[in-house]
């Protein structure tokens, strides 16, 4: 009897520690009066919307990695976009073109390891 009381306690206490990691996450809006079934529910739609977005298990510097990657390449595609609309394609618009495919091409190459949290970039 007292080692099913330990558990529950247990099972508890991990459910309180996984609420405040939900709020800490999404904020207080809808996470208030939470049910322990609604701390699963919420607990695991988060872990499968990490797993769909290939970010489950990984490191937070791959994170970090891929998500300036995605940035770096968003711009580049911008760049690309604003020099083909422009209407006029000369010498220095093809140089940049060239100079942003190089980049991208050094940024993907770029091993995840060097990737820091930003917060770690600001003064």
């Amino acid at each position: 009897m007292m080692a099913s009381v330990d558990r529950l306690g247990l099972i508890n206490l991990y459910l309180e520690e996984l609420k405040e990691l939900l709020v800490s996450l999404l904020g207080d809006v809808g996470t208030t009066g939470l049910e322990n079934k609604d701390v699963l529910e919420l607990t695991v739609n988060y872990l499968h919307s990490l797993k769909k977005a290939n970010m489950l298990g990984q490191t937070p510097e791959a994170t970090y990695s891929a998500r300036f990657k995605e940035g770096y390449a968003a711009c580049a595609d911008e760049v690309r976009r604003f020099v083909c609309t422009s209407g006029k394609v000369g010498r220095a618009e093809i140089d940049l073109m060239m100079s942003v495919e190089k980049t991208v091409t050094r940024v993907n190459s770029i091993p995840a390891s060097t990737f820091t949290h930003p917060s770690n970039h600001c003064i």
